[in-house]
């Protein structure tokens, strides 16, 4: 029988709607590269919500092991997670046992083009994530992550705002591509954790320069409209009951926003997205689809507007995150308003994925810390 030092409690994803807090076998001692981690916040984003109800959709399938890591289902999950070190490699010298940290979850080969000619890791073409791929996750007592892949906290932000670097490192990300500057107007589609997220980063670039552009939201959900005011929108519009097209160009000079921020991912919100945004204007897409999306190209070539996707995030994208929280560009205390439930990691499945499947809150959080009681907080969305 294993000694129970050799064993773990983990949150795995099986298969669609089957997710199974199992007991496993710990991770031994950390390669010499690497680093052992107590994850003491995770978060379960929107992309663990669809793996849950009809996945795999980013997870590799039953018999198709990701490329990069080798695993299939069952897989930990937990992409999204800061916690502390309990163990260093040999070769690891500027990272310490106790010192509280966020983890990049991206997985890249290294070897193809957008790795080695265009330093985007985040687009490698045989993308994978710790938490969704394979190689552990945060949703779990410990877990072995690559030194380079493992940033200090500074103490001004405590490990669960320290989760959410991951989905404000997706929002900066495509904020910095859009080719925002402070002093331009923007209209975010959706106020989820990416909306918000989105929100909080064009704050802080506005605060980088003194800008005083427009921030707009469009939002149908009562609880997420309160939500994009208490983080400082401009302007919150509801689609049910304005023409956001004509508002936001009403709103922003008659031409409409410089930049605009699709994070739901509906036929509806690409569509607006396209038509709100100023001729000569950047309309981006940060959403993950399940479905296609129609539009009429005449609609960008004859305003000569831009349609750009942005997929996670770089390094540099996560060393300014962390930057902008700890000289207070992003406000730690707003960020934290995200957080509003905390829930047992033993109860992850029933009080975490299938309330969250019922209720469409899109982030919960866990903490499996051996020094405190393992639990969940959800993001109401």
């Amino acid at each position: 029988m294993p000694n129970a030092k050799d064993t773990m409690q983990a949150l795995r994803w099986h298969a669609a709607k089957d997710l199974r807090i199992d007991t496993i076998p710990r991770p031994k001692n950390p390669g010499e590269n690497e680093v052992q981690i107590a994850p003491e916040w995770c978060g379960i984003c929107g992309s663990d919500l669809h793996e849950y109800l009809v996945g795999p959709v980013l997870a590799p399938a039953p018999g198709k092991p990701h490329p990069l890591t080798g695993e299939e289902p069952p897989l930990t999950f937990g992409h999204e997670f800061a916690g502390r070190i309990t163990s260093v490699g040999s070769s690891v010298n500027d990272l310490q046992v106790g010192q509280k940290v966020f983890i990049d979850p991206v997985i890249a080969d290294k070897s193809c083009y957008m790795c080695t000619q265009r330093s985007a890791p985040n687009a490698c073409e045989q993308l994978g994530f710790m938490g969704l791929s394979g190689a552990g996750g945060g949703l779990s007592e410990a877990v072995n992550v690559p030194a380079d892949r493992v940033y200090p906290l500074p103490d001004e932000i405590d490990t669960d705002v320290g989760a959410l670097i991951e989905p404000i490192s997706v929002a900066w990300h495509a904020v910095a591509l859009s080719g925002f500057q402070p002093g331009q107007d923007a209209l975010i589609l959706g106020a989820g954790p990416i909306g918000l997220a989105t929100l909080l980063s064009l704050k802080a670039h506005k605060r980088s320069a003194g800008g005083q552009g427009r921030i707009l939201v469009s939002e149908v959900s009562n609880s997420r409209k309160a939500m994009a005011k208490s983080f400082g929108a401009d302007n919150v519009l509801d689609p049910t009951q304005t023409d956001v097209i004509a508002e936001s160009k009403k709103i922003c000079d008659g031409v409409g926003p410089h930049v605009t921020f699709d994070c739901s991912g509906l036929q509806v919100t690409a569509q607006t997205a396209i038509r709100a945004v100023r001729s000569g204007g950047t309309a981006m897409n940060i959403a993950i689809w399940e479905t296609e999306v129609r539009f009429n190209p005449n609609e960008l070539l004859l305003a000569e507007k831009r349609y750009l996707g942005a997929i996670c995030y770089t390094p540099k994208d996560i060393r300014e995150v962390i930057e902008a929280m700890r000289d207070g560009r992003i406000e730690i205390d707003e960020a934290r308003k995200m957080i509003t439930k905390k829930v047992a990691l033993k109860d992850g499945v029933k009080g975490g994925f299938e309330e969250l499947s019922v209720v469409m809150n899109n982030i919960i959080y866990a903490t499996s810390a051996s020094s405190e009681p393992s639990s969940l907080i959800s993001l109401i969305t």
